[in-house]
């Protein structure tokens, strides 16, 4: 099978109008030509102005859509069976019509760096319906400040809100169905408030990414311990108060690896505590059990 990588700047966007404007005979033949494609990317061209936006609807063959031209709403126009779609670098403010464009074959979809500033829950559950095979979803890097209901997506293995403005995240738990989730992003956005019922009831989580927040402390101290699927959590670079909610730091097994607590926290060891003022001069790594007031290997808060 051979692919045909085609990029479409403003001047191949005008050819191609001109065929498909023309009679049926130049457009069956454009057809044939376009039934190769399967990576399409458009790049600086009128796409969502100007032009007629509709030219790749029927382009079956494309399962790699990217666009890229500084567009500030979602496409009008996207190939009916791609599986991965990119959006990114744009300078899109909502979602709006999102849900209508996309099929039951994407899997994979991205629209980072752009001026979003919500996911609105039409948008979001009008996806969960129209496709429902997407596995990872990519909006880091807009200016959205609520999670939507994430257990309206059963098989969605990859979020990531990196670059956003979530000051706190406290997904609807009201769901009684479960969730695929594996990796949550949620790095660089001034993160305070971190849900500990989600981690719990995300029951398939393996990875979640807290670097660069504000996170002092969690809404119950040791709740990380108890939750047996999340094998990587990443901390670096926040304001972690340094008490006895952190005695797990200092739990037999935490170092080895071992069964009891298989979970593996990254932290800078040269980050300083946020507090308690006695603390603010110790870095990570120079904690002991003792500075944080631990007795034993049964430390509580």
């Amino acid at each position: 099978m051979i692919t045909l990588f085609l990029v479409i700047t403003r001047r191949t966007m005008y050819i191609l109008e001109f065929i498909l404007k023309m009679n049926e005979k130049f457009i069956l033949l454009s057809y044939i030509l376009c039934k190769t494609i399967y990576i399409l990317s458009i790049i600086n061209c009128c796409y969502a102005s100007s032009c007629d936006n509709h030219i790749v609807d029927d382009v079956a063959s494309v399962k790699y859509f990217n666009v890229f031209c500084s567009l500030i709403s979602i496409p009008t126009s996207i190939p009916k069976n791609a599986t991965e779609i990119h959006i990114n670098n744009n300078e899109i403010l909502t979602l709006k019509g999102l849900n209508y464009l996309v099929n039951n074959g994407l899997e994979t979809l991205k629209i980072q760096h752009n001026n979003i500033s919500e996911i609105p829950n039409d948008v979001w559950a009008g996806l969960a319906i129209n496709a429902t095979n997407l596995i990872e979803f990519d909006i880091s890097y807009n200016k959205i400040s609520q999670v939507p209901d994430l257990f309206v997506y059963e098989r969605l293995d990859t979020l990531n809100l990196e670059g956003n403005q979530i000051k706190t995240f406290l997904p609807d738990l009201s769901a009684t169905n479960g969730i695929a989730l594996e990796t949550l992003n949620l790095r660089h956005n001034g993160l305070e408030i971190v849900s500990m019922p989600f981690l719990h009831k995300a029951d398939h989580l393996k990875r979640i990414y807290l670097e660069y927040n504000n996170i002092k402390s969690f809404e119950k101290p040791n709740d990380f311990r108890d939750y047996g699927d999340i094998t990587e959590a990443r901390l670096d670079n926040n304001k972690l108060d340094c008490n006895r909610g952190l005695c797990w730091r200092f739990e037999a097994g935490y170092s080895s690896g071992t069964q009891k607590l298989r979970i593996h926290i990254h932290t800078d060891p040269h980050q300083m505590c946020g507090s308690p003022p006695e603390l603010v001069t110790t870095n990570w790594g120079d904690l002991n059990a003792d500075l944080l007031g631990c007795t034993g290997n049964n430390c509580r808060a």
